[in-house]
């Protein structure tokens, strides 16, 4: 089975060479590699050519890609799959580290799986900046995927780890070029064709840093924070977007639905309105409206942030006489 792995970087010049290196360095004979850079400001893409250039394993099939321009995540997985060949897509990112036997361990899953299976992700060793291994587990499955659990995202796919077969794009097309969750797009694709498959081994080596793109609890600043808060709230109703997109192809397609359409419908419906509420809310920050406060019984993540925008009132309220008693105190 001709497999693709395809590393997909930006700005990560500082994790790239350990990131190629991983990619090139795999068992497994039948692959091509596609080395794609989403037009770095940084030396990224120089030092990708530069280890492929000067591998031992050059004599692979490697494919170098530099984007014209930005595209984001669901434009540069797009591009990605025009590129590609395999029957398998596997993505790495460009600053994580995979495993020598991870294409191998992967395609040898998707072809003894009993049922259909049209997207599998592994378990991983989480690292830190400089490649020290975290006690943080890894997020595994925690639960049966069903029309509920993969509509609310309950056992996330990670994207870090995630495979899938080639028909995914065959039957549902390009993914919007504003999605960024790549990962649930395409595992809620592979649910409505088949099954999801989660391998417990640690292929790859997952690395958390404060550039990450979906690290917010790191931030100490809270306006910051906010602000990141409204921008994964948009990021989550573009993939709602992509998901009504996908299941009315499906619908459309198929004459015998495997799947409680009507359940998805809902779950899609009552997603849509949690993070436009979250939105709304998060928008308005430091504010507080009466439409917030009602939110905040219905929603805990709104009632976290709204008390953090209380203790930043209070704070800017009694910033003064504080500086007075501090004045006066010198």
């Amino acid at each position: 089975m001709k497999a693709t792995l395809a590393l997909l970087s930006f700005n990560q010049e500082a994790f790239i060479i350990d990131a190629v290196k991983s990619v090139l360095s795999q068992t497994y004979n039948n692959l091509q590699i596609i080395l794609s850079d989403d037009c770095s400001v940084d030396q990224t893409y120089e030092l990708m050519q530069h280890v492929a250039k000067f591998s031992e394993y050059s004599y692979r099939d490697i494919v170098l890609n530099r984007n014209n321009s930005t595209l984001g995540i669901g434009g540069h997985i797009n591009k990605i799959m025009d590129l590609s060949k395999g029957d398998i897509i596997i993505v790495a990112a460009g600053d994580d580290i995979s495993h020598p036997n991870r294409v191998q361990k992967i395609v040898d899953t998707f072809l003894t799986c009993r049922a259909p299976t049209y997207s599998v992700w592994s378990s991983a060793v989480m690292i830190n900046e400089s490649g020290s291994v975290l006690s943080k587990p890894f997020p595994g499955v925690s639960c049966r995927y069903t029309d509920k659990t993969i509509v609310r995202n309950l056992n996330p796919v990670i994207g870090a780890t995630h495979a899938w077969r080639r028909e995914v794009f065959d039957v549902f097309g390009p993914l919007m070029n504003t999605v960024v969750f790549e990962d649930n797009a395409i595992s809620f694709r592979s649910f409505l064709l088949g099954s999801i498959h989660y391998i417990p081994d640690k292929l790859v080596r997952y690395r958390l840093h404060s550039n990450s793109l979906t690290n917010f609890s790191s931030n100490n600043n809270k306006y910051q924070l906010y602000a990141l808060a409204v921008r994964r709230c948009e990021w989550a109703l573009y993939g709602i977007e992509q998901r009504r997109k996908d299941l009315s192809l499906y619908s459309q397609a198929y004459s015998t639905h495997a799947h409680n359409l009507s359940i998805v419908r809902s779950e899609l419906s009552k997603q849509e309105r949690k993070y436009s509420r979250r939105l709304h809310c998060y928008k308005q920050f430091p504010r507080i409206s009466l439409l917030n406060l009602l939110y905040v019984f219905i929603d805990v993540e709104i009632l976290k942030l709204s008390l953090v925008s209380c203790l930043y009132i209070l704070i800017h309220f009694f910033r003064p006489a504080i500086e007075d008693i501090d004045s006066a105190s010198t």
